[in-house]
C-alpha cells in the first residue's frame, strides 16, 4: 500500500468521523463562547471597521471569514457553527500532513487521525475558529519549514507568510511561530523568510492603518493584548504543562500542584521505558535522561507553586472535567516525552517540529483549555513519536477501535464542552424567528432564551443598550449592542479601555441596561464594577425586570423608556 493511499484511508477515517460529530452537535446551540465573535462579525456586517468604531483585543482575519460566511448564508448562528467546524477540519488537516511529513508510519498515520477527530471536536472547546485558525496556520508554517530544509529554500517565504498570518489571527500563537521558525530554517532561506513574512504582515497592517492609525492599531493589536493578559509572569504561567481544575475549586492551586506533580512522577517510569526501547540505553544512560526530565518537572512544578499567590479564592464547586483532564494528561506526556528525546534527536525535520509544536503550545496557553486547539497538532505528532519508539501496535486497528468508543462515548454519554451538558439530555428549538433558528439547545438554556427573545428583545432592540452579560445572550434580541463590555471580557481590563468605556457611557448614557450581577459583583477591572455602573450610568435608571430563569440577570431603563414602552412589567427595585 502506497503513502499516498495510507495518507487517503486516514483522510477518510477522519472525515467519518468528523461527520458522525457535526450531524450530533453542529445544530446544538452554546458550543461556547460564540456571542463574542458572531457580535463582532455583525459588527462588520454593518460596516464598522476594526481598531477604528469598536476596541477588541483580538486579532481581526478570522472575524472578517466569518462575516464573509454569514452575508453568503445569512444572520444565524448555523452560520457561525459551519465557520467553526470547517475551522477545526482544517487543523486536522493540518495535523495530518505534519505526521506525514515526518513519515509516519501507516499505524500512526490511522490512529492520529481518528483520535486527534474525536479528542479536539469543537464541542469541547470555547469555540473560537480564530484558535483552530491560529493553529492551523502555525502547523502549516512547520510544513513548510520542513519543506525548505528537505526541498527548494524558496518554502521559507511561505513559511513566512503563514507565520504573519497567524499573527492576524492569534497574537500570541503567531508571534511565537514566527520567532521560532529562522531558528531551524537553512542560512540561505531566512532572507526568503523575511521576505514572505515582511511583505503579508506590512500589507495587512498598512490595510487597517489607513482605516484607524497605525498606532490604534498597533495599540490594540500587541500593547493593549499584552496588557490584557496580567504581564508576562502570567502569560509565562499559562504555558507550564500541568493538570487543570475548576476555578471554583477551592485551594484549586494546592490541587493542581499535587495532582500534577503525582501525574510527573507516575510518568517518568514510562518515559524512561521509552527512551530504553528506542535508544537501547542502558540503565546509566536512562537514568541520566531521567535526572534531566525530573529537573525540568520540578522547574515546571515551583512555577505552579508561585502561582499559588495569585489564585483567588472563590469556594463553590467541585468541577472536573473528564474531556479537558484527559488533554491535559496527553499533553504532560507529550511534554516529558520530548523534553527526553529533544537531545538524542539527531533528524532535523522532527527536531524542528517538535520545537515549534511545543512553542506553540505553549504560546497558546497549555495549562488552560485552550489546549484543545493545539492538540490537533500534538496528538498526530505523539502517536507518530510513540511509532518511532517502536510501542505503537502496526495495526489502524488499535486507533479505530479507540476512536471509536471516544465516539460513542461523544455522542451518547460524553458532556459538551466546560457547560456541563450531557449529550443524553433532551434538547428543545429555539425561536425560529431569531437567529438562534434551526437550532436546539437543552434546558434552562432554551427556556432563557425564550425568555430573553419574548421580553427583553421588544424593548431593547432599537434603543441604545449597555449589555453587561458575558456571551452571547445578545443574539436573544436580535439586535447588536451600541455599547458592549463582555467583549473585551479578559483576565484584566487595560486603563485604557476602562476609561473608554466609562467616558462613552457618561458622554451619552445608555437607555437600557442589562446586568448579570455575579459577574460584574467582583470583575477584573476596579472600574467596571455593578457598584460604580449603578451610581454614575445608572443613575436615572429603574430597575423594572429580572430574569424568572436566571434571577441574577436584570434589566434597567431610563423612566423615558419606561414610560414610552407603556410596560407592563412591574418595577422591581431603584
Amino acid at each position: 500500500m502506497t503513502h499516498r493511499s495510507l495518507l487517503s484511508n486516514a483522510a477518510v477515517i477522519g472525515s467519518a468521523i468528523v461527520i458522525l460529530l457535526a450531524a450530533r452537535w453542529i445544530w446544538v446551540a452554546g458550543l461556547g463562547d460564540y456571542g463574542w465573535d458572531y457580535e463582532v462579525a455583525s459588527r462588520i456586517l454593518h460596516g464598522e471597521v476594526f481598531f477604528r468604531d469598536f476596541l477588541l483585543l483580538r486579532p481581526p482575519l478570522s472575524y472578517y471569514t466569518m462575516a464573509e460566511l454569514i452575508r453568503l448564508l445569512g444572520h444565524h448562528l448555523f452560520a457561525y457553527h459551519i465557520h467553526l467546524w470547517f475551522s477545526y477540519v482544517l487543523c486536522l488537516i493540518a495535523g495530518l500532513l505534519l505526521a506525514r511529513e515526518l513519515g509516519a508510519p501507516p499505524s500512526a498515520l490511522i490512529t492520529g487521525v481518528s483520535l486527534t477527530a474525536v479528542m479536539t471536536c469543537p464541542v469541547f472547546s470555547w469555540g473560537h475558529s480564530l484558535d483552530y485558525q491560529s493553529v492551523f496556520l502555525a502547523g502549516i508554517g512547520i510544513l513548510c519549514t520542513l519543506y525548505s530544509q528537505r526541498r527548494k529554500p524558496w518554502w521559507a517565504a511561505a513559511a513566512g507568510s503563514a507565520a504573519a498570518l497567524c499573527i492576524f489571527h492569534k497574537q500570541n500563537v503567531g508571534l511565537a511561530v514566527a520567532i521560532c521558525i529562522p531558528l531551524f530554517l537553512p542560512r540561505k532561506a531566512l532572507a526568503v523568510y523575511l521576505a514572505g513574512f515582511a511583505s503579508v504582515f506590512f500589507l495587512i497592517f498598512s490595510y487597517f492603518s489607513r482605516q484607524a492609525g497605525a498606532e490604534e492599531v498597533w495599540r490594540q493589536l500587541f500593547t493593549d493584548a499584552a496588557s490584557s493578559k496580567g504581564g508576562w509572569f502570567r502569560t509565562a504561567a499559562r504555558a507550564v504543562p500541568r493538570l487543570i481544575f475548576h476555578p471554583d475549586l477551592p485551594r484549586r492551586r494546592w490541587w493542581e500542584l499535587a495532582a500534577t506533580g503525582t501525574v510527573y512522577a507516575a510518568m517518568l517510569p514510562i518515559v524512561i521505558h521509552i527512551l530504553r526501547r528506542r535508544s537501547n540505553a542502558d540503565e546509566k544512560d536512562a537514568f541520566s535522561s531521567a535526572t534531566g526530565i525530573a529537573c525540568l518537572a520540578g522547574a515546571g512544578l515551583g512555577i505552579a507553586l508561585s502561582l499559588i499567590q495569585l489564585e483567588i479564592h472563590v469556594p463553590q464547586k467541585l468541577l472536573i472535567h473528564p474531556w479537558g483532564l484527559l488533554l491535559q494528561l496527553t499533553y504532560i506526556f507529550f511534554f516529558l516525552l520530548v523534553a527526553a528525546h529533544f537531545r538524542n534527536e539527531r533528524e532535523i525535520g522532527w527536531r524542528t517540529a517538535l520545537f515549534l509544536v511545543l512553542a506553540i503550545t505553549a504560546a497558546q496557553e497549555a495549562s488552560n483549555p485552550n489546549f484543545i486547539y493545539s492538540a490537533t497538532l500534538v496528538i498526530p505528532l505523539l502517536i507518530a513519536l510513540l511509532a518511532r519508539s517502536r510501542l505503537l501496535l502496526h495495526s489502524e486497528t488499535a486507533g479505530i477501535t479507540v476512536a471509536a468508543v471516544y465516539l460513542l462515548g461523544t455522542t451518547v454519554l460524553g458532556p459538551i464542552s466546560f457547560y456541563g451538558l450531557c449529550a443524553y439530555q433532551p434538547t428543545y428549538p429555539l425561536p425560529a424567528d431569531s437567529p438562534f433558528r434551526g437550532l436546539r439547545a437543552p434546558e434552562p438554556y432554551a427556556r432563557r432564551v425564550g425568555e430573553m427573545w419574548r421580553e427583553v428583545r421588544p424593548i431593547a432592540k432599537n434603543r441604545r443598550t449597555l449589555w453587561l452579560i458575558g456571551g452571547g445572550p445578545f443574539l436573544a434580541y436580535g439586535g447588536l449592542p451600541v455599547f458592549n463590555a463582555a467583549y473585551s471580557w479578559y483576565d484584566s481590563f487595560p486603563a485604557r479601555l476602562d476609561r473608554h468605556l466609562i467616558q462613552t457611557w457618561q458622554s451619552d448614557p445608555p437607555e437600557v441596561v442589562l446586568l448579570r450581577d455575579d459577574f460584574w459583583a467582583s470583575p477584573k477591572s476596579e472600574l467596571l464594577t455593578a457598584g460604580y455602573i449603578k451610581k454614575h450610568v445608572l443613575s436615572q435608571h429603574v430597575e423594572v425586570w429580572r430574569s424568572r430563569i436566571d434571577p441574577q440577570i436584570s434589566m434597567w431603563m431610563s423612566r423615558s423608556v419606561v414610560n414610552a414602552s407603556r410596560l407592563n412589567l412591574e418595577v422591581i427595585g431603584h
